[in-house]
């Protein structure tokens, strides 16, 4: 009997292109949309976000990367908190809905700001630094679940597809802001992101059902577990100071903040000089980031997963400040 040429095609992508096993199938499916809801809700504002920090002057931006580190540090023992008093399946969708919430709350805002015609360059400011916390915490949350579901050998094989998800939701967000911000103008784009998130909602609820099905017999050790992480609300950074691993990744989050913070506020002076317009300075970020998007999806999707395979994630994990050099 003749093999069917498609079925022969589904395996190969399957099984030498992604890497799937098929009892993960839903679970990466789900995994893939719940980081695209992440992304793509996220890069439909952010390109806002750059405008407002072009708005607020290319001087003013070093403050408002300060006025974010000093948020951060206090948001971060609250988040340590909550994530050690509560357990996880009740954890986790509150942080999205308390997102969510955050966000209908800046399109009030800027809606009547700009219908009485009021200037809005400190609500501006306010949601720059609102962004980042929020960036930070959703995709660090996203990541932990990821942790709790897979193994070690799963994450190898699967998490280079999973990220995949995020390039897409950060592509087709990105594509959603440049086609609508200046026909709606860019207010109106944060009802849009929030529904987007709520999806993510959904995916969790899914997963969380997934693992409950397929991991029984150890879901106290899951994100069906119902009791807390345990710690305490500094727990996060006294691990920092004690690993060695821990400590080398922070640091190289430092350096790749420090060199991204030069290159934004040169991006800015250049914007603001050509782009007074601020729904096509929207438009015009969201274009760079289309494009971003578009060569990461690329990446992930087919040379992640073969890099890390073939080298191992300690190698893999040098050769990006040398792309970065050579960049």
């Amino acid at each position: 009997m003749t093999s069917d040429p498609s079925l022969k095609f589904r395996t190969f992508l399957r099984d030498g292109v992604l890497g799937l096993e098929r009892r993960e199938y839903v679970a990466v499916s789900w995994s893939f949309a719940y980081f695209f809801c992440i992304l793509s809700s996220y890069y439909m504002i952010r390109p806002i976000r750059e405008s407002m920090a072009v708005g607020s002057g290319p001087n003013t931006i070093p403050w408002l990367f300060t006025a974010t580190f000093v948020v951060m540090m206090i948001a971060t023992p609250i988040f340590g908190w909550v994530a050690s008093r509560f357990p996880r399946r009740s954890f986790l969708p509150w942080v999205y809905i308390f997102f969510i919430s955050n966000i209908l709350i800046f399109w009030g805002l800027f809606s009547r700001y700009i219908s009485d015609g009021q200037d809005h360059v400190w609500l501006g400011r306010a949601f720059f630094v609102w962004l980042s916390i929020f960036n930070l915490f959703v995709v660090s949350v996203f990541w932990s679940f990821m942790a709790d579901i897979y193994t070690r050998e799963q994450g190898r094989r699967l998490f280079g597809v999973i990220a995949a998800g995020g390039s897409v939701g950060a592509f087709l967000g990105s594509t959603a802001t440049s086609l609508l911000v200046t026909n709606i103008g860019f207010e109106n784009i944060f009802p849009i992101s929030a529904f987007v998130l709520s999806l993510a909602v959904l995916c969790i609820t899914k997963l969380r059902n997934w693992v409950a099905r397929k991991h029984d017999e150890d879901s106290a050790k899951t994100v069906e577990s119902r009791t807390p992480l345990g710690g305490n609300a500094l727990s996060g950074i006294t691990h920092v100071f004690k690993s060695k691993y821990f400590s080398g990744i922070a640091t190289s989050s430092v350096i790749a903040s420090l060199l991204g913070t030069a290159l934004y506020l040169f991006t800015a002076r250049l914007v603001e000089a050509d782009i007074p317009d601020v729904d096509t300075r929207t438009q015009f970020f969201s274009n760079i980031n289309v494009a971003s998007s578009l060569f990461a999806l690329i990446g992930q999707m087919f040379l992640v997963r073969f890099i890390v395979r073939r080298f191992g994630i300690g190698i893999s994990l040098v050769m990006v400040p040398m792309v970065r050099i050579g960049g």
